[in-house]
Protein backbone atom coordinates (compact mmCIF):
# COMPACT_ATOMS: atom_id res chain seq x y z
CA UNK A 1 0.00 0.00 0.00
CA UNK A 2 1.23 3.35 -0.50
CA UNK A 3 1.52 6.23 1.87
CA UNK A 4 0.50 9.29 1.82
CA UNK A 5 -3.11 11.37 2.66
CA UNK A 6 -6.29 10.39 1.65
CA UNK A 7 -8.46 13.03 1.47
CA UNK A 8 -12.32 13.28 1.64
CA UNK A 9 -13.44 13.71 -1.88
CA UNK A 10 -11.25 10.34 -1.97
CA UNK A 11 -8.11 12.08 -3.75
CA UNK A 12 -4.87 10.84 -3.04
CA UNK A 13 -1.81 12.52 -2.01
CA UNK A 14 1.63 10.99 -1.94
CA UNK A 15 3.77 11.51 0.99
CA UNK A 16 6.33 14.01 0.17
CA UNK A 17 10.04 14.74 1.25
CA UNK A 18 10.31 18.83 1.10
CA UNK A 19 13.15 20.52 -0.60
CA UNK A 20 14.31 24.06 -1.84
CA UNK A 21 12.31 23.94 -4.93
CA UNK A 22 8.69 23.49 -3.09
CA UNK A 23 8.79 26.83 -2.19
CA UNK A 24 9.23 28.96 -5.45
CA UNK A 25 6.45 31.24 -7.01
CA UNK A 26 3.87 28.87 -8.02
CA UNK A 27 3.09 28.56 -11.64
CA UNK A 28 -0.58 29.64 -12.55
CA UNK A 29 -2.78 28.05 -15.21
CA UNK A 30 -5.89 30.14 -15.72
CA UNK A 31 -9.65 28.83 -15.02
CA UNK A 32 -11.36 26.63 -17.62
CA UNK A 33 -14.63 25.97 -16.89
CA UNK A 34 -18.04 25.86 -19.38
CA UNK A 35 -21.85 26.72 -19.02
CA UNK A 36 -24.19 24.10 -19.53
CA UNK A 37 -26.41 23.66 -22.05
CA UNK A 38 -30.34 25.00 -21.28
CA UNK A 39 -31.76 28.53 -21.56
CA UNK A 40 -30.82 29.23 -18.29
CA UNK A 41 -27.22 26.90 -18.77
CA UNK A 42 -25.25 30.14 -18.30
CA UNK A 43 -25.65 30.40 -14.98
CA UNK A 44 -24.05 26.65 -14.36
CA UNK A 45 -20.35 27.19 -14.60
CA UNK A 46 -19.01 23.32 -14.53
CA UNK A 47 -15.37 22.10 -14.09
CA UNK A 48 -14.23 25.74 -13.36
CA UNK A 49 -10.59 24.02 -12.62
CA UNK A 50 -7.26 26.74 -12.41
CA UNK A 51 -3.72 25.42 -10.48
CA UNK A 52 -2.16 28.48 -8.30
CA UNK A 53 -0.35 27.03 -5.90
CA UNK A 54 -0.23 23.40 -4.68
CA UNK A 55 -3.03 21.15 -6.05
CA UNK A 56 -5.67 21.80 -9.07
CA UNK A 57 -8.23 24.23 -7.61
CA UNK A 58 -12.03 25.89 -8.77
CA UNK A 59 -12.24 29.36 -9.82
CA UNK A 60 -14.55 31.22 -11.57
CA UNK A 61 -13.78 34.52 -12.51
CA UNK A 62 -16.13 37.91 -13.89
CA UNK A 63 -16.90 36.82 -17.13
CA UNK A 64 -18.23 33.33 -15.93
CA UNK A 65 -20.23 35.01 -12.96
CA UNK A 66 -21.44 37.85 -14.75
CA UNK A 67 -20.41 39.80 -11.77
CA UNK A 68 -17.92 42.05 -10.23
CA UNK A 69 -16.51 38.72 -8.18
CA UNK A 70 -13.83 36.42 -8.49
CA UNK A 71 -13.95 33.04 -6.23
CA UNK A 72 -11.29 30.30 -5.97
CA UNK A 73 -11.03 27.28 -3.71
CA UNK A 74 -7.50 25.83 -2.96
CA UNK A 75 -6.80 23.00 -1.03
CA UNK A 76 -3.22 23.82 1.19
CA UNK A 77 -1.32 20.38 2.37
CA UNK A 78 2.24 21.42 3.13
CA UNK A 79 3.67 24.38 4.34
CA UNK A 80 4.26 27.61 1.63
CA UNK A 81 4.68 31.20 1.84
CA UNK A 82 1.26 32.40 0.04
CA UNK A 83 2.40 36.22 0.00
CA UNK A 84 6.23 37.14 0.38
CA UNK A 85 5.73 41.06 0.38
CA UNK A 86 2.81 43.35 1.51
CA UNK A 87 0.62 44.59 -0.60
CA UNK A 88 -3.00 45.62 -1.00
CA UNK A 89 -6.33 45.87 -3.38
CA UNK A 90 -8.64 48.51 -4.73
CA UNK A 91 -11.50 45.81 -3.81
CA UNK A 92 -12.60 43.71 -0.63
CA UNK A 93 -10.94 40.75 -0.52
CA UNK A 94 -12.51 38.18 1.82
CA UNK A 95 -10.58 34.78 3.03
CA UNK A 96 -12.16 31.32 4.28
CA UNK A 97 -9.83 28.98 6.32
CA UNK A 98 -11.46 26.01 6.54
CA UNK A 99 -10.55 22.55 7.63
CA UNK A 100 -11.14 19.34 4.92
CA UNK A 101 -13.13 17.04 7.58
CA UNK A 102 -16.84 17.31 6.23
CA UNK A 103 -17.97 15.83 9.06
CA UNK A 104 -16.05 18.35 12.09
CA UNK A 105 -16.48 22.21 10.65
CA UNK A 106 -14.27 22.97 13.98
CA UNK A 107 -11.50 20.54 13.09
CA UNK A 108 -8.12 22.74 11.78
CA UNK A 109 -5.10 21.31 12.12
CA UNK A 110 -2.71 23.74 10.33
CA UNK A 111 -1.01 27.19 11.45
CA UNK A 112 -0.34 29.97 9.55
CA UNK A 113 1.19 33.42 10.07
CA UNK A 114 -1.32 36.40 8.81
CA UNK A 115 0.38 40.02 8.87
CA UNK A 116 -2.47 43.05 8.13
CA UNK A 117 -2.08 46.83 7.93
CA UNK A 118 0.94 49.21 7.60
CA UNK A 119 2.85 47.78 10.94
CA UNK A 120 2.54 44.04 9.53
CA UNK A 121 0.94 42.99 12.98
CA UNK A 122 1.11 39.48 13.10
CA UNK A 123 -2.19 37.25 13.44
CA UNK A 124 -1.49 33.76 13.83
CA UNK A 125 -4.32 31.59 12.62
CA UNK A 126 -4.96 27.69 14.02
CA UNK A 127 -8.68 27.45 14.08
CA UNK A 128 -11.31 27.73 11.16
CA UNK A 129 -11.51 31.85 10.53
CA UNK A 130 -12.60 34.04 8.14
CA UNK A 131 -10.31 37.43 7.27
CA UNK A 132 -12.45 40.20 5.81
CA UNK A 133 -9.77 42.91 4.23
CA UNK A 134 -11.45 46.17 3.43
CA UNK A 135 -10.54 47.93 0.26
CA UNK A 136 -7.22 49.49 0.59
CA UNK A 137 -6.30 47.17 3.68
CA UNK A 138 -2.66 46.26 3.40
CA UNK A 139 -1.95 42.34 3.85
CA UNK A 140 0.96 40.03 3.81
CA UNK A 141 3.52 38.28 4.16
CA UNK A 142 0.92 35.31 4.47
CA UNK A 143 2.65 31.87 5.54
CA UNK A 144 1.27 28.63 6.01
CA UNK A 145 4.05 27.83 8.92
CA UNK A 146 2.43 24.01 10.16
CA UNK A 147 0.20 21.88 8.85
CA UNK A 148 -0.77 18.19 9.87
CA UNK A 149 -4.05 17.78 7.69
CA UNK A 150 -4.79 19.69 4.65
CA UNK A 151 -6.79 22.96 4.47
CA UNK A 152 -9.14 24.90 2.73
CA UNK A 153 -8.11 28.52 1.22
CA UNK A 154 -11.45 29.75 0.05
CA UNK A 155 -11.11 33.08 -1.18
CA UNK A 156 -13.65 35.88 -2.88
CA UNK A 157 -12.59 39.06 -4.27
CA UNK A 158 -15.50 41.24 -5.21
CA UNK A 159 -14.08 42.85 -8.00
CA UNK A 160 -13.90 42.94 -12.28
CA UNK A 161 -10.31 41.94 -12.52
CA UNK A 162 -7.79 41.50 -9.96
CA UNK A 163 -4.88 43.66 -9.40
CA UNK A 164 -2.20 44.69 -6.18
CA UNK A 165 -0.89 47.47 -4.92
CA UNK A 166 2.27 47.65 -3.50
CA UNK A 167 3.07 50.21 -0.45
CA UNK A 168 4.96 53.17 -1.44
CA UNK A 169 8.64 52.87 0.54
CA UNK A 170 8.93 55.80 3.30
CA UNK A 171 10.62 59.16 2.64
CA UNK A 172 12.64 60.20 5.63
CA UNK A 173 12.49 63.70 5.53
CA UNK A 174 15.89 65.81 4.54
CA UNK A 175 18.18 66.75 7.76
Amino acid sequence: MKAGLILPAGLFIPSLSFGADDFQQPKFTPPSGYPDSGKYGKYVIKEPYAKYHQLENVTVDPKQLMADCIITHQVFYKPEVIIKTPHSHDFVEIIGLLGTNSMNCREFEAELEWCLGEEQEKHIINVPTVVSMAKGLLHGPIEITKIDKPIIFLEVMLTSGYSTQQPMPKMEPPA
